[in-house]
């Protein structure tokens, strides 16, 4: 239970516990005294052994936030999130000491190192092994990740919101243009993910769009990184966990869940909870193709107030298998009477495909779409280094092995 101080008046209060649950809304008029009010969530979606992450989150360790490290722990576990990198702008973040911590909201030591002179892009590391910030001033993005790589050889280092603006924006900064630039070479080898989905940059659908568009060209092109999310929260009415990563981990320890995302094994979304799996291949896996065909397995789950109209496959950089789906109502509220009902609902695609995988492809991929295209995208298990099989009396000669989505 939780008690707080608010004026008289009317209050609308919502209870959520992230994507995989209902969300409760309830009306409240406040007079003077005590006013009690009980909400409640429901689990619908089965994350199975996923781990929620949120790899992108800042406090008042941050220059340009005053949420507190206590409070902002508190919001990340409030909100489902098993998983916390603190990435402080230049300064190593912590929630050692926090109720959540104690609770066990999972974190490691984290930074978003943040060079302004030059401006050379944002980039986080977890875990981050040093005590003091590196030297940002008047050093190359190529010396700076050498540099923080070699003190953090099995940390994740990421790219962060690539089109934010002119002077945060990786993508930005390179001028990056997929449909003139070589592809090759223009990410630093430190680098092992790029932040597709981010808190801020979701306000702007078509700019998510750019960048995810521009992310699939990256992997076609055999020189891409992995897709997460991040929430970039810098404000105490801003939601931690919106958007977030998913990793699959081989332990429940925070060495194999930072390796998961490094590697692949994981996916972004800002809500949607979509699976792509061939046998026991998912994200970050090889997909077998036969003359030029694989079937897959999509699963898309969705909490009632989560608003997702279509699911896609992509592979080769164009869509190849899409499935529209029915309207439905977004609710929120209390949990209705029959949980498995509930539970049912959430399952909006279960089902085996078969798609067409351009011969030179490297990935296969979901997203799933809301009303605003973009704005509930998921990007999500990318299957990579397509491994073909060509049957005997089939075209294309040997079984041939693509090369690694890096």
């Amino acid at each position: 239970m939780s008690t707080f101080a608010l004026g008289p008046g009317r209050y609308r209060v919502t209870a959520t516990r992230g994507p995989e649950f209902t969300v409760d809304q309830r009306e409240l008029t406040v007079a003077v005294g005590e006013t009690k009010l009980d909400l409640a969530v429901r689990r619908v979606v089965d994350s199975g052994r996923w781990v929620s992450c949120d790899l992108h989150v800042h406090s008042s360790t941050s220059f340009d936030s005053h949420v507190s490290p206590e409070a902002r722990a508190r919001a990340l576990a409030a909100a489902g999130v098993a998983f916390g990198a603190p990435t402080e702008h230049d300064a190593v973040g912590s929630y050692e000491g926090t109720r959540a911590s104690a609770r066990g909201l999972r974190w490691a030591p984290a930074m978003e190192v943040t060079p302004r002179a030059p401006a050379v892009g944002h980039f986080t590391i977890v875990p981050y092994a040093g005590e003091t910030a590196p030297n940002t001033r008047s050093v190359a993005a190529s010396r700076l990740l050498r540099e923080l790589r070699a003190g953090n050889p099995e940390a994740l280092i990421q790219i962060n919101h690539p089109r934010l603006n002119a002077g945060m924006g990786y993508f930005n900064i390179i001028r990056l243009d997929v449909r003139k630039s070589l592809l090759t070479d223009l990410l630093p080898a430190q680098v092992d993910t790029i932040e597709v989905l981010n808190g801020i940059e979701l306000r702007k659908p078509a700019q998510t769009e750019q960048v995810f568009r521009e992310w699939m060209a990256l992997m076609e092109s055999g020189h891409g990184r992995w897709a997460t999310a991040g929430s970039d929260v810098h404000h105490e009415l801003q939601m931690p966990g919106f958007p977030r990563s998913y990793a699959l981990p081989v332990a429940d320890d925070t060495r194999s869940l930072i390796k998961a995302l490094r590697t692949g094994h994981s996916f972004a979304t800002s809500a949607p909870f979509l699976e792509l799996t061939q046998g026991d291949q998912g994200p970050g896996g090889r997909a077998t193709v036969t003359n030029g065909k694989a079937t897959v397995h999509v699963k898309l789950q969705a909490a009632p107030w989560v608003d997702v109209r279509s699911v896609e496959v992509w592979s080769g950089g164009r869509v190849v298998w899409r499935r529209d789906l029915p309207e439905r109502p977004v609710r929120v509220g209390p949990p209705g009477p029959d949980a498995a009902a509930e539970r049912r609902a959430a399952v909006l695609v279960d089902e085996d495909v078969s798609v067409e995988v351009p011969f030179a492809a490297r990935t296969i991929l979901a997203v799933a779409r809301g009303a605003n295209g973009t704005s509930t995208l998921t990007s999500s298990s990318t299957s990579t280094a397509a491994r073909r099989s060509a049957a005997a009396s089939g075209p294309g000669g040997p079984t041939r092995t693509g090369r690694s989505g890096r």
